[in-house]
């Protein structure tokens, strides 16, 4: 009788103690999965990608001025050097993305030095996700500087 009781209450513990690994393991699994997809479909929506750009302070037109695929070069020029280091300065790297194909959103700014002309954002989305970005003006003798 007392092995029986024993062994009832050893049966008990094990299962709680299962049924309490499941639970923390679900819990586990689920704030994972979620973060992913609120990470990986973050940018996949202009309305996320201009609400992106008026955080850093630019007032832009809602319809992208252009929207196109871009490769990452494999091997950057000095150029690309000189633009990947203003991507550093704001967490990006695109070194990281080398021979990867991305997608470039151009949007036209209104609120630059009180309106001027010709200033643009730039967003570079792979897999939903900004890696890239910045604010230039498109014309002889314009600049480029970083988003943020």
């Amino acid at each position: 009788m007392f092995i029986g009781l024993r062994l009832r209450t050893w049966v008990r513990n094990l299962i709680a103690a299962v049924l309490t690994v499941a639970v923390v393991l679900g819990i586990i699994l689920l704030i994972f999965h979620n973060k992913d997809k609120i990470d990986t479909n973050l940018y996949d929506k202009n309305f996320n990608r201009i609400s992106y750009i008026n955080l850093q302070g630019w007032d832009i037109d809602e319809t992208p001025y252009s929207e196109q695929y871009i490769t990452i070069p494999e091997k950057f020029n000095k150029v690309y050097e000189k633009y990947n280091s203003i991507q550093n300065k704001q967490g990006w790297d695109l070194a990281d993305y080398k021979g990867k194909s991305a997608i470039e959103y151009i949007y036209k700014v209104k609120n630059y030095n009180n309106g001027e002309d010709n200033v643009y954002a730039r967003v570079i989305v792979l897999s939903n996700r900004i890696i890239g970005g910045d604010i230039f003006k498109m014309e002889q003798g314009g600049f480029i500087k970083a988003l943020k």
